[in-house]
């Protein structure tokens, strides 16, 4: 993982590289995107907002809503193809914004301080905050829009929380401080709560060790720093051909060089979707730090999310997934394997895994019709 003195000197050249790229504190102008609806939520009493975007009510009364929320330097726009689908499906599909992202409130001076040099309290009262302020969310969400619970007989109704890339985080923090909030949204959220998405988390997202063989352009000193965050933009996006993963061996993965069997995701967005998806301001900076500084945070809620019979009886509809394409980047699938395995160590049954195949890191951009099927199959378990 980069070093703090290491990532510094991302920050001018990512506005150098990218005159476009706009920081969580300016204004956007939100691209019309068909029918999709957008809005604010108030989540803090300081009036901390998260923004989002939402396909809106399908035609039936009662209907599964999806939560999600993106990963590092792409904001909610990359979920557009798949929300757009989703209101025929029967379901309604949001992507949130996290703080640091347009829209939503940026981090303070005083969250930065936390993020680059804070204790370890500090660090575990940040992660819990931004943990409440997505439960805070999905509660007001859930009222404003009038969502119904999960049915009598489970099939319809409720809500399925989706982290993808360095996403995750910000949901397993969700889940993992649902015991942090008042005991009226608790039983709240409980009667809607029915699943709980990971989609291709590393390792060290989950506050888990990360391989010796783990590469990316971002973490290459070898690479001229003006050449790393273009380059992490191709590669994060590519396809690999990876090895006979049914032996569960490291070694047989590719952790540098992409495929050319399929061209990376990024060369399949017209330039205004990269001008309006892509944010390759300080905010990756910052989300860097909170994966480099917050590993006991991460995996505190990794764990609390996943295995914890207290946690989870708290949300006794919840279904666990963890969903990874086989030709995607090798540090998700070694995190599918890492999880598959404490999951069998916590005596199994926790987790449901989905191992999809033909896809990569960005499924729900280039394959969206398989990412839709393999939501709401998540609800189908």
């Amino acid at each position: 993982m980069l070093q703090f003195t290491r990532l510094l000197t991302l920050v001018p050249t990512v506005f150098l590289l990218f005159p476009h790229a706009i920081s969580a504190s300016s204004p956007r102008l939100v691209s019309s995107r068909g029918s999709t609806l957008s809005g604010t939520i108030t989540v803090g009493q300081n009036g901390t907002e998260l923004f989002y975007t939402d396909s809106g009510p399908p035609a039936s009364d009662s209907y599964v809503t999806f939560f999600a929320v993106h990963g590092l330097g792409f904001d909610e726009g990359i979920f557009q193809k798949v929300q757009a689908l989703m209101q025929t499906s029967g379901a309604r599909f949001v992507a949130i914004n996290r703080r640091d992202y347009p829209h939503s409130t940026p981090y303070s001076a005083a969250e930065i301080s936390v993020i680059i040099n804070g204790t370890d309290s500090e660090r575990t009262q940040f992660s819990t905050a931004r943990g409440v302020e997505l439960l805070t969310f999905m509660s007001q969400f859930i009222v404003q829009k009038g969502l119904s619970p999960i049915s009598a007989d489970g099939l319809t109704g409720g809500i399925v929380l989706i982290g993808w890339s360095l996403g995750n985080p910000l949901p397993l923090a969700a889940v993992g401080s649902i015991d942090k909030v008042p005991s009226s949204m608790q039983k709240q959220l409980a009667s809607y709560m029915r699943g709980l998405i990971m989609q291709e988390p590393a390792p060290n997202i989950l506050g888990l060790p990360t391989p010796a063989q783990n590469w990316a352009p971002l973490i290459d000193t070898s690479f001229p720093a003006v050449d790393q965050i273009p380059m992490f933009n191709i590669w994060v996006t590519s396809y690999f051909q990876q090895g006979d993963l049914s032996t569960r061996d490291l070694n047989q993965l590719s952790w540098v060089v992409p495929a050319v069997f399929r061209e990376p995701s990024i060369f399949n967005m017209t330039p205004s979707q990269f001008n309006s998806i892509v944010l390759n301001g300080t905010n990756v900076v910052n989300d860097l730090l909170t994966v480099l500084n917050f590993g006991p945070q991460l995996l505190l809620n990794y764990q609390q999310s996943n295995f914890n019979t207290t946690i989870r009886n708290l949300l006794p509809s919840m279904r666990n997934s963890l969903i990874c394409g086989d030709v995607s980047l090798a540090f998700s699938i070694a995190a599918f394997w890492d999880v598959e395995d404490d999951n069998e160590a916590a005596g199994g049954g926790f987790v449901s895994f989905d191992l999809v195949e033909g896809v990569n890191h960005f499924i729900h951009w280039d394959n969206p019709e398989t990412a839709k099927n393999v939501y709401l199959a998540s609800v189908e378990r």
